[in-house]
């Protein structure tokens, strides 16, 4: 290898080695989304239909309604119980002829919902190519993009504060190779183009910071304005990351007040603040849903307390990260760690004692010995050396993490709720990199480096065999495809058990949207069906696993459909069959049972597989099988 040669791979050797990583990631990532992930999340269907449906953001409301004013139920929508096309569906999720590029439509969409436009306009771009064709892929392009410029601008900002190629690329795979890197490209929102724009904007911002001149100041002519785009993005991407920006605004802020750049602060806080008005003058609907959406900030409304919750939050952030819940002491985490120390213990004890008199180990044992009494000297010493936006960013997200339990009720979301922690986990990957490395630094010959590496590939191995991504949402075995299965048929969707939770309905326009004919209706309204039926006949039942008689016949064909799928999945089974079915209320309630026999007979019906539709499993019953 000649000069030339070697000095290209020593300055570029990183980037390759970080290139070939996002390659890796994204094809697992595809081969996930393609092969693993079976089901949608109601909002990723959301995302699709706020996007392109004309006009019209919520399947089962007419125009016009905010959601949250609306509590009409199944009664007040204009698509249930009756009979409706199958195009309901289909338009819902695409964009049609002569509605390509309808920004206008977007916009008056996200009024009537909970969020800015940004991200929906650039899905509806991406569909308004294909106009009436519906594919996951065009969300996910979205997420797969964002992806890379997260580890680009993540590798930038680690190489920024350690100047150490190990040590980038050790945050990036640890990142990018965990549960929670994988959940944030799987999940078709706009949580992942924000976690790609916040992040740009911790670069830009710790490039500011580095900027410092003790005559000039800071460079603000160069990087506030990148950071002024950045955060006016994120602003019409989503309403709380005005929280972080916000906060790590004012710290900074304080900060140039400390070194007198009190001219400075001024022009620094204004461009930021600046940023905030374009946002709301463009988007003033921004006052409406932050200071009168009902359930904000309305904690006692909330499933357990404050703690509860906060604790919750915490274990999902931690566990997607490092792979650690946040307590170990309710968890046996702690019992490995004491075995793990003393195997180590049986095992240097007797080397210590047989290699006592050598020569390395009585240089090791001072070595060790003058690294410990320096401590008291080097831990203040690290702590002055921390980067000042570092600890601006690491202030301004654990408040964030701290308001989220008020904000959303995620206790009662479940696993799914990790979607708001995304934007802070590439952070946290930063942060115990750069923690574990401040102690092992001093270690020579880039030992410390190494061993932060290897921590890494820990961490990633308990990761990835302790968590799963909340957004698999498997079916059973015998799924084969629902959107081929119902095409040309009529349908009969039982979306819930009962009337308040209409909102279900936003949960089946990508399997039924090649249906014939839909019926939507509620299992406890039995009349309705029967009123309405036109005369059609029903060729397939879509129904609740929970509601149907678990000492019934029926549920006993839908579990032997599939058993082996429900005795391998009974965690995500646990809420079936159990409190609808208590004996002191089985006589208040109308199950799914009664409503087949009133249009089939058991005979002449056949169970085709159960579906995962936001937790919980549906059975697809084909009708004169």
């Amino acid at each position: 290898m000649d000069k030339t040669e070697n000095s290209f791979y020593k300055k570029h050797g990183a980037h390759i080695v970080l290139a070939v990583m996002i390659i890796i990631q994204l094809i697992y990532s595809c081969y996930v989304f393609a092969y693993e992930k079976q089901g949608t999340h109601s909002d990723e269907l959301w995302s699709y239909g706020l996007a392109n449906s004309y006009y019209k953001p919520f399947i089962y409301l007419e125009d016009g309604i905010y959601q949250d004013d609306y509590t009409g139920g199944y009664e007040g929508s204009d698509i249930a119980n009756k009979w409706i096309d199958g195009s309901v569906m289909n338009d819902y999720l695409t964009v049609q002829e002569g509605q390509r590029f309808s920004y206008d439509s977007v916009y008056h969409n996200q009024v009537l919902d909970h969020h800015p436009p940004l991200y929906y306009s650039i899905l509806h771009t991406i569909c308004s190519f294909f106009p009436n064709s519906f594919s996951l892929w065009y969300a996910f392009s979205i997420n797969l993009v964002s992806m890379v410029f997260i580890q680009i601008f993540l590798f930038k900002l680690t190489k920024l504060y350690t100047d150490k190629d190990t040590l980038a690329l050790t945050v990036c795979l640890l990142y990018g190779a965990g549960t929670g890197a994988l959940s944030t490209v799987l999940f078709l929102r706009q949580y992942c183009f924000m976690t790609m724009l916040i992040t740009m904007y911790y670069y830009f911002s710790a490039k500011l910071f580095r900027s410092y001149d003790k005559e000039k100041g800071f460079d603000l002519k160069k990087y506030a304005p990148p950071m002024a785009v950045t955060a006016f993005l994120l602003f019409f991407t989503n309403y709380t990351m005005a929280i972080i920006c916000g906060i790590f605004t004012a710290v900074v802020c304080l900060y140039m007040l400390a070194r007198k750049r009190v001219k400075q602060m001024f022009v620094y806080g204004l461009s930021m603040t600046a940023a905030l008005g374009a946002f709301c003058a463009a988007y003033p609907y921004v006052i409406k849903h932050i200071f009168l959406y009902k359930n904000i900030g309305n904690g006692k409304a909330y499933k357990g307390t404050y703690r509860t919750r906060l604790l919750f939050v915490l274990d999902l952030l931690f566990k997607h990260t490092i792979g650690k819940e946040f307590s170990i002491y309710k968890s046996s985490t702690i019992y490995y760690v004491i075995a793990v120390l003393a195997v180590l213990a049986a095992i240097c004890v007797p080397l210590c004692f047989l290699f006592r008199k050598e020569v390395w180990f009585k240089n090791f044992v001072r070595g060790a010995a003058a690294w410990i009494k320096a401590l008291p000297k080097k831990i203040p010493a690290d702590i002055r050396a921390i980067d000042g936006t570092f600890v601006a960013f690491l202030i301004a997200n654990t408040v964030f993490v701290l308001m989220l339990p008020t904000m959303s009720d995620i206790k009662e979301m479940g696993q799914p709720g990790v979607r708001y922690l995304f934007v802070v986990m590439p952070l946290v990957c930063l942060t115990v990199v750069g923690f574990v490395y401040a102690i092992l630094r001093d270690i020579p010959k880039r030992v410390g480096e190494i061993a932060v590496l290897i921590m890494a590939a820990a961490l990633i191995c308990v990761i990835n065999i302790n968590e799963q991504t909340p957004f698999l949402a498997k079916h059973t075995s015998t799924y084969t495809d629902l959107a081929k299965d119902s095409e040309g048929r009529n349908v009969l969707l039982f979306a819930s058990n009962g009337t308040g939770n209409i909102w279900y309905t936003q949960c089946f326009p990508s399997y039924l949207r090649k249906a014939d004919g839909i019926f939507i209706s509620n299992v406890n309204d039995k009349e309705s069906f029967g009123r309405n039926t036109d005369g059609r006949q029903v060729d397939m039942v879509i129904a609740p696993i929970e509601t149907f008689d678990k000492d019934g016949e029926w549920y006993k064909r839908i579990i032997g459909n599939d058993r082996q799928f429900f005795e391998n999945n009974a965690d995500e089974m646990k809420n079936i069959a159990d409190t609808a079915f208590e004996e002191k209320h089985k006589d208040e309630i109308i199950f799914a049972d009664d409503r087949l026999a009133d249009i089939t007979d058991t005979d002449k019906a056949e169970v085709l597989y159960s579906i995962n539709i936001q937790n919980k499993y549906y059975a697809v019953i084909q009708l004169n099988s």
